[in-house]
């Protein structure tokens, strides 16, 4: 959970206007906020050594099996 996150879900904005995205966030607990932080340090690290750079220019969702996309863009089945 960021700041960002605590002052979202604070937000009377955001509670009127995105409240699917206000009960995600409660859901989530702990653990997996440090997963899916870990997931998306991974991803960050991996474009900005240039290890995807072949995915330049598509859509990425960390969720993805970015290896395997590497593969597929280089004509190698996965």
């Amino acid at each position: 959970m960021t700041d960002m996150a605590r002052s979202t879900i604070s937000s009377p904005q955001a509670q009127r206007w995105i409240p699917e995205g206000i009960a995600m966030l409660n859901a989530r607990t702990p653990a997996e906020s440090a997963t899916e932080l870990a997931r998306c340090s991974a991803v960050v690290v991996a474009i900005a050594s240039g290890h995807d750079d072949a995915l330049a220019g598509r859509y990425l969702d960390v969720n993805w099996d970015l290896d395997a996309l590497l593969l597929r863009a280089a004509g190698t089945p996965a």
